[in-house]
Formats: C-alpha cells, structure tokens, sequence
C-alpha cells in the first residue's frame, strides 16, 4: 500500500477540512495517509513526528497555498520546518518524485514555494476540483515508480565528472545532466544541488595575506535587467540586515604565491545609495528559473553572476576532530540538521578589514567568536590557520558559499565547553580522517552515539568537507579511496 503524508498550512478550518475531505477520498481508494489532524495528539513531539512522517512514506503531497508559500520561505512555524525535513530528504534520496505539489491557492507564482517553482504540480484550484487533474495524482501514487538505484562505490560515467565527487554514487542533479552544462558552469564537481565551481591551488587553498579585496564597481552589469524589472513589479520587502555579494572571482589559481582577487561589497549600484537589499533578493528568487536557463544554455556565465556569499567553515581541532555542529530548537536556520562545522554570513557592516572593506577572514573571526556561533576567546581564535579552499554554489538559489577550512590549536572539548555558552547545544567531533568523513559525505547523514541527534548533514557542508580533505590528504589519496 502507497503511503502519502500530506504538508499544508492551517488557512483556515474551511482549508483544514478540504484537506482532510481529500485526504479521505485518497484513503478510500487504498492509499494509507498520514494527516496531522489523525495521527497527531496531544503530548507527541511535533518535529519527530513531521521527519519520521516524512522520511518514511513513499509520497509527500505539498498543499500550494499564499499562506504555505509565506510560512516556507520564511521558515517560520511547522510549515518551514517541514520545508527543511524535506530538502534533506530531497538531498538524502536523490528522489525528486517522492514531493508531489498541489495547487489550492490561487495561482502558482502565489502559492508555490521557491524550491518547488519549476516543478510540475496538479491542480486542484478549482471548486469543485477537476476530475482529470484528480485522476493524475491517483496515478502518480498508485502507479509508482521507482527511483533510479546506485551503488554507494559505483562509478558513473560522464565527462568531465569520472574520478570526482560521482564516483560516490550520488546521482548528478537533473539539471546538470544535460549535454556541454559543466562546461559552461566551469564546475569541479556536484553534489546534489552544490555544484563546486572555483578552487584555489587544487584546494590547498590561499592564506589571508593571498586575498586581495578590492570594493566592487558601481558600473559593471551585476544581474541581468530582468531581475531589476522584475523587483519594480513587487512590493519593497522590510529591511533585515545588509548581505555582502560576490561580484565576480578571477579564478583559477595556479600556484599558493599568488594572490586572489576578489571584488566584494554592496550588490545593487543600481539604487542611488549604492547598498543591496532583499528587495533585490526577491526579485532573484522570482527571477531564478529564467536565471538558471540561461546558466545552462550558456547565454550568462556561473562565474560572472553576482551571487549571495555565505561562508561555510569546516573547523578541525588540535587533536584531528572534525568539528559537528547542530544548532538549538531556539534557532530557526539549519533546525535539525548537522554542519560541518558552522556558517556564516559576511556582514559588510562588522567584517572590515584595516581599508575598511569587508573581508571573509575577518567574518571567519567572527563567526568563530565570543557569543556567536562557537563562542571561542580571542586567544583560542588568534592561534588558528585559517584557508579559503573554493566556492561551491548552491544550484538551488544561486547562493556562493566561500569554504574555509580552520585548524584550531585547541582540542576538541575545549571546543564543547565554550560552544555550550553560544548558540549551539550539540557538539560533537569525528576523526578528520578520509576513513572516518568519506561515509559522511556518501550518505550525507551523521548518527550520533547515543541515536538520538540524528540528522541530516546540510549539503553544502558536505561539498566544503570533500574540500577540506582534498586539501588535507590530496586529491590522489581520496580518489583512490573513493574507485
């Protein structure tokens, strides 16, 4: 028996009922479905009850409301939990089918998260519903088909990937399948939606006294004009704090001596004050299926896009532990998943270096700082190296995520004693050894000792730890253990 767990937003109680009435007609007809308003009662723990609800059926039926849509992207309340159970999930399986999106709302550009746009859903807008439209879901859940299986050690063919990342089994995203696409992208390897596409000295990667800053320029083309037309068409969101961008990267490196330049500052010079905001973030979310046709036709280039910049930190310890990190329940990002190690977000205000312009390394310090994220001293940090490997970019939203690998001269329950005061709960540490970090990132999942903190790993930690050990044991010592 087909089992399905249904994902909406409470609306409204004329929106809960419609829900369970289609919740029973799809019972009646032999599918089992798992609904909040049966299976939940009093005292459960909500969260473990959406993973598990999740994990284990063979659909997950996503209700597209304005409402659903609000509460997913935001990542706000049950609905932006479930949002993130089922990226991982969508990480984990490499099933993109399992997810299958109704649309209730008024219309699709309304109602569907970002994640699901470019996904063909069935339309059950209509009151009553069409039969035609009802018929293809009952299809798709009793006529199931089967994901494509691969071997956790087999080695897939395909050009410019043999011997890389695929040769752990894990399936190239769909979109990145197509003929001549890595070319055009210049990318090293994917990951499920990571694609790594820049690496300094074959990952060995470049100190902070080998990165030059340079501010960005206020007159080179930044995104395409269809982006900024289509911010005019939306309403100017409320101010959050300002994001640092990556404007372009001349890349590759070819030795350690020499230097990066990196133009980096405030994205939008199309405003008279010269500063980004995320009225222009959204328009880039309303903009990325147009945005990510054209990266794959070739007519803009991956390296030339102006792109969000986070960085992901993949922090080791004297006594060669990889540090593991989940966040609390109090903290809405990443809820429930594993980082290797942390992220953060260059903030253009905070992260200045002596000219005055913003800087990754000094980012790094903070991150790693006292009441943030691992809550370090100052001596614990100024006794660290720290290494810009790459950027690995997430296909997804088109976020540039800058990899620096920290080795910090403190052992790892020095690590666990200061990051209990920050904002972590749960540190642990694996053995930074190829044997110990490859099954990590084959199955993109981490088990705790005890089995009680298992989670997923978040993807991009996943491509900034291959990068990590590449730089530390060689690109020749990993392949080989990965044929």
């Amino acid at each position: 028996m087909t089992k399905v767990f249904i994902s909406y937003a409470w609306d409204s109680k004329e929106h809960k009922t419609w829900v369970r009435n289609l919740s029973t007609r799809l019972k009646n007809r032999g599918v089992d479905v798992t609904l909040d308003q049966w299976h939940l009662v009093p005292g459960d723990q909500i969260p473990e009850f959406m993973e598990r609800a999740v994990r284990e059926s063979d659909f997950v039926l996503i209700v597209c409301t304005q409402k659903y849509k609000e509460r997913s992207d935001s990542r706000s309340g049950g609905v932006g939990y479930e949002g993130d159970v089922m990226t991982a999930e969508v990480l984990s399986s490499h099933n993109q089918r399992k997810f299958i999106p109704i649309l209730r709302g008024a219309s699709w550009k309304e109602s569907a998260p970002t994640w699901l746009l470019g996904k063909y859903y069935i339309d059950l807008s209509s009151t009553p519903y069409s039969k035609d439209e009802y018929k293809k879901l009952l299809k798709a859940l009793l006529e199931k088909v089967e994901p494509a299986h691969f071997a956790q050690n087999a080695t897939i063919e395909y050009p410019l990937l043999q011997k890389r990342l695929l040769s752990f089994g894990i399936p190239l995203h769909k979109d990145l399948q197509k003929e001549g696409v890595l070319d055009k992208l210049g990318a090293k390897f994917a990951i499920d939606d990571v694609i790594v596409d820049g690496e300094f000295a074959g990952f060995r990667g470049i100190a902070s006294n080998q990165l030059s800053i340079k501010a960005a320029s206020t007159d080179s083309p930044n995104l395409p004009d269809y982006v900024y037309e289509a911010r005019n068409k939306i309403p100017r969101p409320s101010l959050n704090k300002w994001k640092a961008y990556l404007e372009n990267w001349k890349a590759p490196i070819i030795d350690l001596g020499d230097v990066v330049s990196m133009q980096i500052g405030h994205l939008d010079s199309k405003t008279s004050d010269g500063k980004y905001d995320y009225w222009t973030t959204v328009a880039v979310l309303e903009s990325l299926p147009r945005l990510q046709q054209e990266l794959l036709t070739g007519k803009i280039q991956l390296r030339q896009l102006a792109r969000r910049m986070d960085l992901v930190l993949v922090v080791v310890t004297s006594d060669k532990q990889l540090v593991l990190a989940r966040r609390s329940e109090q903290v809405d990002n990443a809820k429930g998943f594993w980082m290797a190690s942390v992220g953060e977000s260059l903030d253009p205000s905070l992260d200045l270096d002596i000219n005055r312009v913003p800087n990754p390394i000094e980012a790094t310090r903070r991150c790693l700082g006292e009441y943030d994220e691992l809550n370090l001293s100052s001596s614990d940090i100024n006794g660290a190296n720290m290494q810009i490997l790459g950027i690995a970019t997430e296909w997804q939203f088109l976020y540039a995520n800058l990899i620096v690998l920290v080795q910090l001269n403190v052992k790892l329950e020095r690590v666990k004693e200061r990051a209990s005061e920050g904002e972590h709960t749960r540190i642990e540490g694996i053995s930074f050894t190829p044997q110990a970090c490859l099954p990590l990132i084959r199955h993109g999942w981490y088990e705790s000792d005890t089995k009680i903190y298992s989670a997923p790993l978040v993807p991009a930690s996943r491509a900034a730890l291959l990068m990590s050990l590449m730089s530390g044991y060689g690109y020749d010592d990993i392949v080989n253990r990965i044929k």
